[in-house]
């Protein structure tokens, strides 16, 4: 009856989500999916240097370029967002009192 009641609670947590019930809540999967980002960043790199395409100018041989410029477009991006998007979502503190 015992062994029932815990079973019973094990399937109960994962349901509600409960903290520690996740998949990223246990560090071997957080190790095993940061290992895999960066084996896939080499890989991008080493993909890079091995297979050259045409370049149009000078600036593009630079080893990494794609990589410098999806990270600064993304620091941008969400920089724009935060000051376009939270002119038009901000609210006054007292917005839900009313």
């Amino acid at each position: 009856m015992t062994e029932q009641l815990n079973i019973n609670t094990a399937s109960d947590a994962k349901e509600t989500g409960q903290p520690g019930s996740g998949w990223f809540n246990r560090k071997a999967n957080v190790r095993k999916l940061m290992w895999a980002l960066y084996v896939a960043c080499a890989l991008s790199i080493l993909l890079e240097i091995v297979m050259r395409a045409g370049h149009i100018g000078h600036f593009e041989k630079m080893t990494g370029l794609y990589a410098i410029a999806g990270l600064v477009g993304g620091f941008v991006l969400v920089l724009l967002a935060r000051e376009i998007l939270g002119r038009i979502v901000h609210r006054s503190e007292g917005y839900y009192d009313d």
